[in-house]
């Protein structure tokens, strides 16, 4: 015990010394460093009193500056920080109040924050019951008119700062009538206008929505009708019908004599669109075939379009095997010399084939003396006909330097 007690200070040195040593190689390998957190980070509003609304910082974020290790520093990250500014006991006015921070990492220290304070604006929250005035723009389709629009709710509160709440003097929802024909309901969104007609921010409407109700009437005198083509004649042999539209499907017709009106039937035809002659798609602008002492309201024709298109078929044909670059000198045989071709196509164009409308070639280009096993070509006047098959789909060509029995030698100039 002695000894302990007279080494006691040497001990204690020692032990010092040990310290300054361990924390002198700990901060040579990992230095603490300086920095500012990369972002600025936003400020949480804590502890509003009852009654009461935020209506303006001066700031909501703040520039965090910290000391930490540099290993803690690449593990840092915006969720480890939290900052805030506590509105406790705080009354209705203005306030400059301390911006606080705390961070959830040991070793780190929270050396500036930059702002460091804040000024914040509170005000009372009010509400107060307003009416909700309907504003109706366009006009419903010609013939018909719009009811007195119908809201439910037809009130709503408005919640906020006294002062912006002081500010709005109506309620109002915007409607669109143009060119309705129908009854229709739709849920609106509530605006909160000032005396002149402008938004004001920073209150809440409640509900946000209103659901409008618009009746939609006909007006005596006046109809909506279907319009229906009509076609007269028939399109040539080998084309087909393969559509028929009209530009407006509905027209409004008037009538002094509502009676007039009522003995449509729900629709009238156009005038005639003849199809005689027609082999292709056809537009034409053509009135309508009204009853007298009834008139189309609006443009006085409408468009009517005919889609035509050819009847297509198959047939088979031959055609001689054409031979083509052959070198001169040389002779060349086919077998077989003809061969048969399935077309698919046009009606009218497969009808009026001449021979020379479909070819079958076989290019001997840079071939010489022997046998060979060629795909021929077929080669047809028109992008309408297609080729199905050919038959066969091999030709033998026999390439000599004498000519067989019937082969003719190429012509040596």
């Amino acid at each position: 015990m002695r000894w302990l007690l007279e080494n006691l200070s040497s001990l204690l040195l020692a032990l010092i010394l040990a310290l300054t040593v361990w924390v002198a190689a700990v901060s040579s390998s990992d230095p603490i460093e300086l920095h500012t957190v990369s972002n600025p980070l936003a400020i949480d509003f804590r502890n509003l009193g009852d009654g009461l609304v935020l209506v303006n910082a001066q700031s909501r974020q703040t520039s965090v500056s910290v000391r930490a290790p540099r290993s803690v520093w690449n593990q840092l990250s915006a969720g480890d920080f939290s900052v805030w500014v506590d509105l406790k006991n705080l009354s209705e006015g203005t306030h400059q109040v301390p911006i606080r921070a705390s961070v959830d990492q040991r070793l780190v220290q929270i050396s500036n924050l930059d702002p460091s304070s804040d000024t914040v604006k509170l005000e009372a929250a009010i509400s107060k019951e307003l009416n909700i005035n309907v504003v109706r723009h366009g006009e419903p389709a010609i013939g018909f008119r719009s009811d007195t629009p119908r809201i439910t709710p037809s009130k709503a509160q408005v919640v906020g700062p006294r002062s912006a709440v002081d500010l709005v003097n109506h309620l109002q929802v915007d409607v669109d009538l143009t060119g309705r024909s129908q009854t229709f309901t739709q849920d609106l969104s509530l605006q909160a206008l000032d005396a002149e007609g402008q938004p004001v921010a920073g209150v809440n409407v409640t509900p946000a929505m209103t659901q409008v109700s618009v009746g939609i009437e006909e007006l005596g005198g006046y109809r909506s009708v279907v319009v229906l083509p009509k076609i007269d004649g028939e399109v040539e042999p080998g084309y087909q019908l393969t559509g028929i539209t009209v530009q407006p499907t509905l027209v409004t017709v008037f009538s002094s004599d509502p009676s007039l009106v009522d003995q449509l039937g729900g629709f009238v035809e156009t005038e005639p669109v003849t199809l005689a002659g027609v082999t292709g798609d056809i537009q034409k602008s053509v009135g309508l075939s009204l009853p007298e002492g009834v008139s189309i309201v609006g443009e006085k024709t409408v468009t009517v379009r005919v889609s035509i298109s050819p009847i297509e078929n198959s047939i088979t044909i031959t055609r001689p095997v054409e031979i083509t670059s052959l070198r001169q000198g040389l002779f060349a045989q086919a077998s077989p010399e003809t061969v048969n071709i399935i077309l698919n196509g046009p009606v009218p164009i497969l009808d009026n084939l001449k021979p020379d409308d479909v070819r079958v070639v076989l290019d001997l280009n840079g071939k010489t003396v022997g046998t060979y096993q060629l795909t021929p070509q077929v080669l047809t006047s028109s992008s309408d006909i297609n080729v199905q098959s050919v038959l066969p789909d091999t030709i033998e060509i026999t390439i000599s330097a004498t000519p067989p029995p019937t082969a003719q030698p190429t012509a040596v100039p």
